[in-house]
């Protein structure tokens, strides 16, 4: 009976010394890797891009149009429309060796079927990736009103093996410490890569870090996570956290022309920043195929 009893009372405590330990390492991606991290960016919304938006979302209705024999140009939508519009979102989860990105680009197009009105098309993309065994790769259809042949969304599982010594050995961790801070939102700070870089290679390069906090003035640049700039778990490569990008404007007649060939997207890609940033919590359920085959299967059609 008191050996039962004892058994008993020795179940209740592992169980209990169980449950403490659960709850500290909650929030934590394991033991030894780095915790988890959820990260969305979204688009600036610069006047140019919504411009180019705006000129491109006209010409698709022109032309829907003219292939339709309809008379007149069709209304396009005003800025307060496409100011409602996020065009570009990318929601990033990192959790240990596992990370997820699911991605979201949306352009103005012209309905055929509906005397071309202008509405919103939805494109979706999932990337996941394990370690360096396995990826998860998915993406959403085309719209049938604008592509003329509608695509089923896709999702594809693929065994990928060690690729390269960034899969092998570790990869040396990018160090901030005493580098000039810029504010990313959501209480959190980042540093500019193209700082890191000068910081890390600058003596080689005879690159000087840039003066202030900002970003490069030439090229492109991303904003890393100052708290964990590369997440990177113990069986993987792992990714830079970019919490923000920017693009250096180059001369006023080249980005008027990009932007109204692209539709403002070179710009809404490239000029981004934090919309949200949660450590720990529980770990989601966005790394296998049911919850990439579900986003890319949502409605590809938004209301204007």
């Amino acid at each position: 009976m008191i050996g039962s009893l004892n058994g008993r009372h020795l179940a209740r405590l592992l169980l209990a010394g169980l449950a403490l330990l659960a709850t500290a390492c909650s929030g934590a991606a394991g033991g030894d890797g780095p915790p988890r991290l959820h990260v969305v960016r979204v688009n600036e919304s610069s006047p140019e891009a919504l411009a180019g938006a705006r000129e491109t979302a006209q010409a698709a209705a022109e032309s829907c149009r003219a292939t339709l024999h309809l008379a007149g140009g069709g209304a396009a939508p005003t800025d307060a429309q496409l100011g409602k519009i996020v065009f570009f979102e990318d929601e990033a989860f990192y959790d240990g060796d596992r990370i997820a990105h699911y991605t979201t680009h949306r352009f103005v197009a012209a309905d055929a079927s509906s005397s071309c009105a202008p509405y919103v098309l939805v494109q979706r993309d999932v990337k996941i990736v394990e370690g360096c065994g396995s990826r998860i790769s998915a993406r959403s259809g085309a719209d049938i009103a604008t592509a003329g042949q509608a695509n089923a969304p896709e999702t594809k599982v693929e065994a990928t093996g060690l690729s390269g010594d960034a899969c092998v050995q570790k990869r040396k961790p990018l160090d901030a410490a005493g580098l000039p801070a810029d504010a990313a939102g959501s209480g959190a700070n980042c540093v500019w890569r193209s700082r890191l870089m000068a910081a890390r290679f600058g003596a080689l390069t005879k690159t000087a870090p840039e003066p202030g906090n900002g970003p490069s003035a030439t090229g492109l640049d991303a904003c890393l996570y100052q708290a964990i700039p590369h997440y990177a778990g113990p069986h993987s490569a792992g990714e830079d956290v970019v919490l923000r990008t920017h693009a250096s404007a180059p001369p006023a007649h080249a980005r008027a022309a990009q932007l109204a060939v692209s539709g403002g997207h070179v710009a809404f890609e490239a000029d981004t920043r934090l919309k949200s940033l949660e450590t720990g919590g529980a770990a989601p359920a966005k790394f296998d195929k049911s919850a990439a085959d579900a986003f890319v299967h949502l409605p590809p059609r938004e209301a204007l």
